[in-house]
């Protein structure tokens, strides 16, 4: 017989700390990506006054492989967190509205709607 209290607890627990997560998550994106921002601006300043130089070969085999490592990492945790079902269900709903309640990730909308753009310039283009 399935116990239904045990099963409520986890889904309230997981929502709970999901929640959580998810909220903390968001507010440290934020700052990471205004931090990645401003010191691309200061490199972008450095390279265009002669101060510094880029060498884009190694940049491009860096970011590849940062890339690959994201995407095996971010599998394994999906594997690992799919692993206790009822906890999980309840994990992804309370990560879902503290990313997202309230207009969560905004800070993506505008470079979005920017690279949409770009690309609908560039089919028109060909």
């Amino acid at each position: 017989m399935v116990d239904l209290a045990s099963i409520l607890m986890g889904v309230g627990a997981g929502a709970l700390l999901g929640f959580v997560v998810g909220f903390a998550l968001r507010k440290i994106l934020g700052i990471i990506m205004f931090a990645i921002g401003v010191f691309v601006m200061g490199l972008i300043i450095l390279v265009h006054n002669g101060v510094a130089t880029v060498n884009f070969d190694a940049l491009q085999r860096l970011l590849a492989d940062l890339f690959l490592w994201g995407l095996k990492t971010g599998n394994q945790a999906i594997d690992n967190v799919f692993s206790g079902t009822p906890f999980t269900m309840g994990l992804l709903a309370g990560l879902g509205l503290g990313l997202f309640r309230s207009g969560g990730l905004k800070f993506l909308e505008l470079p979005m709607r920017k690279v949409r753009r770009v690309l609908r310039i560039a089919e028109e283009g060909e």
